[in-house]
């Protein structure tokens, strides 16, 4: 089992942590903040890069799985084909005179001529020769053929509808006016947690939080919350500097709100072909529920949230 620590035991040095006040600019390059201003705090899930970073390597695994289908279908066979069919027309003389090709076309005079004067047979009479020669269509390679090429682009295409499709993850939100700690999973549960209750740890693949609920049988259930601290924080990117710096940027922003730390408020642009997480209808009930309840099974620390709440008051 991960050994879990208490963000607000590490209070002090977290506040001692470099974190600059980021122009807007940066905190679209860091990716860590979805949304901030003086009251929230939205923390992206490290679910959305591995997303993004899946697309590439797919789009480029199948496109050279395309390509290598089409050069063992067409490429090679139309060439070698080619070679044979010069050299026979080459020696016609020399071979059997029922030998052709294009066996509707054996009674033209000019037959053969065109592809001798150029060394070369085109591809499309390449392709009249693989599934027409004779006059009668092979419909069976014809098929196969298109079977194999059209399963591979059926298959990318299915997986980048998937891709596209997928909701994102829904975000961790900081509100400094409930001093709490929410989230929700993809069944609509909330999971809360006060500053004195959130728990983080450093497991694979990187930085993780902990907020809790009560089910319905008084069992305390966890939901653990990855942060995008970096591009590469979902495949196990992310020093010890990026963690503690992601944790110091909470803890600073719980204590101190919004000016030390961005130029003014700011919200992250999507791209419009992922689709948001959905928000539960109750978010609101939920969250005094579950509040209310992990308090019972959590007792917070009376002392330093009182703390919080003096510092709170006076920065926002």
């Amino acid at each position: 089992m991960e050994l879990r620590y208490k963000l607000s035991d590490y209070n002090e040095p977290l506040l001692q942590t470099e974190t600059s006040k980021m122009p807007l600019k940066q905190m679209e390059v860091i990716q860590f903040i979805d949304k901030i201003d003086n009251v929230n705090l939205t923390i992206g899930q490290a679910f959305y890069n591995a997303r993004i970073m899946l697309l590439l390597p797919i789009a480029v695994t199948f496109l050279i799985s395309f390509l290598y289908g089409v050069n063992v279908i067409y490429i090679d066979p139309w060439k070698k084909t080619e070679k044979l069919f010069l050299e026979v027309l080459e020696n016609r003389e020399k071979k059997d005179n029922e030998l052709f090709f294009f066996k509707d076309k054996k009674k033209s005079p000019a037959y053969g001529s065109e592809y001798l004067d150029g060394k070369s047979l085109p591809f499309s009479s390449y392709l009249d020769y693989r599934y027409f020669s004779g006059s009668t269509i092979k419909s069976n390679k014809l098929i196969f053929d298109l079977l194999i090429l059209l399963v591979q682009l059926l298959t990318s295409v299915v997986l980048f509808l998937w891709i596209f499709l997928m909701k994102n993850r829904p975000p961790l939100i900081c509100d400094r006016e409930k001093q709490l700690f929410y989230t929700w999973d993809m069944k609509m549960n909330v999971y809360v947690a006060k500053y004195t209750q959130i728990e983080f740890a450093d497991i694979r693949p990187t930085l993780t939080l902990f907020l809790y609920r009560v089910d319905n049988q008084g069992n305390l259930a966890t939901q653990k919350y990855l942060p995008n601290l970096t591009l590469f924080s979902y495949l196990g990117g992310g020093s010890d500097n990026d963690k503690a710096w992601g944790l110091g940027y909470i803890t600073k922003y719980l204590f101190n709100g919004l000016t030390p730390l961005a130029e003014a408020d700011y919200t992250r642009k999507r791209c419009r072909l992922f689709r948001d997480a959905p928000v539960p209808s109750d978010l609101e009930q939920q969250i005094k529920e579950q509040v209310t309840k992990v308090d019972k099974i959590l007792p917070q620390d009376e002392v330093m949230e009182a703390h919080l709440a003096e510092c709170i008051r006076q920065s926002i």
